[in-house]
């Protein structure tokens, strides 16, 4: 069931797909399903690599997922090109884990619906607890950037191993 406790229809969350990129359907349904349960009502957009299962497409389809189907493609810059990484279309000279940015870019420009505020963030990595355009957030009017202290190791954490064994989100 999808509530929203707020007109938040034209914000958007953009799930970046991470360097190693799985179709660990556990994984998606974190992201989507933590975010969907707190009563964000507005655009999901994520991009998958196309040997996702059947069963996760239907899940992202079910919970109104815009999904961005990701081509991998042979980079072009030598340091890579060596040892056959994969980049994705159109951005062959990025590598995958930057090419998530101007790929998120090109996805929101695609957007119609998507004209409020946008978080973007990886769906490995997050899980949330509230709604972030929801009653009582801050009103984002400008760039915010967050990011996790690099002495922290998140499987190491009380919510890391918590999250292990919070698989029916």
């Amino acid at each position: 069931e999808l509530k929203t406790d707020y007109n938040n229809s034209t914000s958007t969350v953009i799930g970046l797909p991470s360097q190693n990129q799985s179709s660990d359907p556990i994984i998606f349904k974190r992201f989507v399903g933590s975010l969907r349960k707190t009563g964000f009502g507005g655009n999901i957009i994520i991009g998958v690599e196309s040997t996702v299962g059947e069963e996760l497409v239907e899940y992202l389809k079910a919970m109104r997922v815009i999904i961005k189907y990701l081509t991998p493609v042979k980079c072009t810059f030598e340091r890579v090109k060596n040892n056959e990484k994969k980049c994705y279309h159109p951005y062959r000279h990025t590598k995958r884990e930057w090419s998530s940015f101007p790929l998120a870019r090109d996805w929101l420009r695609s957007c119609d619906t998507c004209t409020d505020s946008v978080v973007v963030a990886s769906v490995k990595d997050t899980v949330f607890q509230l709604n972030p355009f929801g009653k009582g957030m801050p009103t984002i009017s400008t760039l915010q950037l967050y990011e996790q202290h690099p002495n922290i190791v998140a499987a190491q954490t009380l919510a890391g191993v918590l999250l292990k064994t919070c698989d029916n989100i």
